[in-house]
């Protein structure tokens, strides 16, 4: 991930967020950084986006939450289930 990437979603998550929220969005990031580098030096910049986006569904209400999750755990099984079912056919 290049840090223009990380730069920019920086930008875009701060529309999220509040002032304060923005702040301790920039905290665990440069804490994930400080650690990526220690123990996961090839992962700096997964950390450094997932320390980012850890926060951005703060202000919805529980509902919209769970609708996001669910939203994205379904994609996610398809994914993995067509995967398996192509591995299958591979076979």
């Amino acid at each position: 991930i290049r840090e223009e990437d990380i730069l920019s979603l920086r930008e875009k998550v701060r529309g999220y967020l509040t002032e304060k929220r923005y702040a301790h969005t920039l905290a665990v990031e440069r804490k994930a950084e400080e650690l990526g580098e220690l123990y996961l030096p090839e992962k700096v910049g997964e950390l450094r986006c997932a320390a980012l986006l850890h926060d951005i569904t703060k202000k919805w209400d529980f509902e919209k939450q769970l609708q996001y999750c669910f939203l994205r755990w379904f994609l996610l099984y398809r994914k993995v289930k067509t995967q398996h079912r192509e591995q299958q056919m591979r076979c």
